[in-house]
């Protein structure tokens, strides 16, 4: 019978690697008695010290384990069934689920082999919510008006100095600074104690905001007292406005751009806070549309995913900021106005003294009007691409892969039994190379 020999082949022994037919040698052996074909032993005879590691007898491949001396020129060679190799045609052509291999993978599939380091880089990434970059007043009045006011209430657009104006007129009346009376001063500061101009300022009020309007102006009534002061009435409810978040690219293109083991993000909304944001919905693209009530200041932030226009989230806050204003009333030279009117008035108490609003803060709302993307990523660990491949986890024909590859409970049609099947379904499960 004839041994086919290779000196010096090397493979590892979970490989379906064969050695190269041509550079074989033949040999003539014998079979020991009672051998087994599983772990044979091969009878030679030859006239040196035999030097080769791997064999071929009949169909199958053997590793040579020890090759022993038995008498002048009469060697045993002792060899295991390098079952892999023997198997070869029956394994690439199998149908197996593929857990892990080095030729075909999914690189967004969580990789258990890959670990995170603990350096650490972040970016920030600024988009300005221009909507929230301005500023109004907002002064609402209760009074006779020239404009559009079913209610009997009107909501005019003022600026700083504007406002300062129409409070000097309501607490600062002409009348109240007269020194010497006639009929017709008297009777203009008998309304006035009686008539109080400031108790019809409803609210002033500050928002972020440029609001539009009309350009026509408006006399300002504070009840039926008209003041010197005119400006715009506020017409429209509110403003809407949708913007695209400014978003990065990708740092390692694969699974770990998605693995808040590996990347977090987190969303400063303006007045809201921080939020964490799913890594899938920011490299997908994020938007937001973004409502503001003029009257209530009250602010709606709808966050998209652009790729797929879900929503992630729905936000509210407010940036209204209220003002607060003040003054003194009937603020009079009492003993010149008890010699003009004699017995009919008496003498008048202290000044009364109005205040109008709550203190606001605009200092957080000035400065926080834009969305502000951290990306806090992991540096990592290198792949074991040629010893552990990476996730697949796809039915594949093993034909079609090359390298690593780890299936999950395989099973092979195969003239191999007993042991011999089991250790390839088990190399098969625990990780094999294919060559």
């Amino acid at each position: 019978m004839l041994l086919r020999v290779w000196s010096n082949f090397k493979k590892d022994k979970k490989s379906t690697k064969q050695p190269d037919q041509a550079e074989a040698r033949e040999i003539e052996i014998t079979l020991k008695e009672n051998t087994s074909l599983i772990n044979p032993t091969f009878i030679m005879r030859w006239d040196v010290t035999p030097e080769f590691n791997y064999c071929q007898y009949i169909l199958s491949y053997y590793y040579v384990d020890d090759i022993v001396m038995r008498s002048k020129d009469v060697y045993e060679i002792i060899c295991t069934l390098d079952y892999m190799a023997s198997y070869k045609s029956d394994i690439i052509n199998s149908y197996q689920f593929v857990l892990r291999s080095a030729s075909q993978y999914n690189l967004n599939l969580r990789d258990s082999e890959i670990a995170p380091a603990f350096n650490v880089d972040k970016s920030v990434l600024n988009t300005d919510c221009s909507i929230l970059n301005g500023s109004t007043y907002l002064i609402r009045v209760m009074g006779a008006s020239d404009a559009n006011s079913p209610y009997g209430i009107t909501t005019f657009l003022a600026t700083k100095q504007g406002i300062q104006a129409i409070v000097e007129e309501a607490f600062n009346n002409p009348a109240f600074s007269t020194t010497s009376f006639g009929l017709d001063e008297l009777l203009a500061l008998l309304k006035c104690l009686f008539f109080d101009p400031s108790q019809y300022i409803l609210s002033i009020n500050w928002i972020p905001v440029n609001v539009d309007a009309p350009a026509s102006m408006h006399k300002i009534y504070l009840g039926w007292y008209e003041t010197t002061q005119s400006a715009r009435v506020l017409e429209d409810v509110g403003k809407y406005t949708y913007l695209n978040i400014n978003t990065p690219q990708r740092v390692y293109n694969d699974f770990r751009d998605f693995d808040e083991n590996f990347t977090r993000f987190l969303l400063s909304i303006p007045c809201v806070g921080v939020i964490s944001v799913n890594p899938v919905d920011v490299y997908q693209g994020l938007s937001v549309s973004v409502t503001v009530e003029y009257l209530t200041g009250n602010v709606t932030y709808y966050i998209y995913n652009t790729t797929t226009s879900a929503v992630i989230g729905k936000y509210r806050t407010n940036v209204n900021c209220n003002i607060q204003i003040g003054g003194v009333n009937n603020s009079i030279n009492g003993s010149s106005l008890v010699a003009a009117a004699g017995s009919a008035v008496t003498e008048l108490s202290a000044p009364s003294i109005n205040v109008i609003g709550n203190v606001g803060s605009q200092m957080e709302i000035q400065v926080d009007h834009e969305f502000r993307l951290t990306r806090i990523v992991n540096g990592s660990a290198g792949s074991p691409l040629l010893n552990k491949g990476k996730p697949l986890n796809e039915y594949r024909q093993l034909s079609e892969l090359r390298g690593y590859c780890q299936c999950e409970g395989a099973i092979i049609e195969t003239s191999a039994y007993g042991e011999v099947k089991e250790r390839i379904e088990s190399d098969m499960n625990s990780g094999f190379i294919l060559e």
